[in-house]
């Protein structure tokens, strides 16, 4: 019985150290995404300052594929943009189902220990 408590102490140990590096990742992730969607913006704001000049001009076939062109790298951006928020949400999605996992796991030691008692 002594031996069974102590390896449950040990296993509620490991989960906690555990949820302790999913917390930390995951503070790591959301500054990732912050710092991500602080570059997109910027960037977003550097293509239309760009385009401006091209915006006010009258549609020569020059400043046409220019404007096409920064369209196209405009939405290249909105794409790649698109993918890692959709991979942020994946890993958040991840992140919580592991930490679902191990709250219940932690919950189940616990009572055990408690059973115990």
């Amino acid at each position: 019985m002594l031996n069974e408590k102590a390896r449950l102490l040990q296993i509620l140990n490991e989960l906690k150290a555990d949820h302790e590096k999913l917390v930390k990742h995951h503070e790591v992730l959301l500054a990732n995404n912050a710092k991500l969607c602080s570059l997109f913006g910027s960037l977003h704001r550097q293509v239309e300052k760009l385009s401006l000049p091209y915006q006010r001009r009258s549609p020569t076939q020059e400043s046409a594929a220019s404007t096409r062109a920064m369209q196209e790298m405009n939405r290249n951006f909105s794409l790649q943009y698109l993918a890692l928020q959709q991979k942020i949400q994946q890993e958040h999605r991840e992140f919580t189902a592991l930490s679902n996992i191990m709250k219940a796991r932690h919950e189940a030691a616990k009572n055990a220990l408690n059973n115990i008692r």
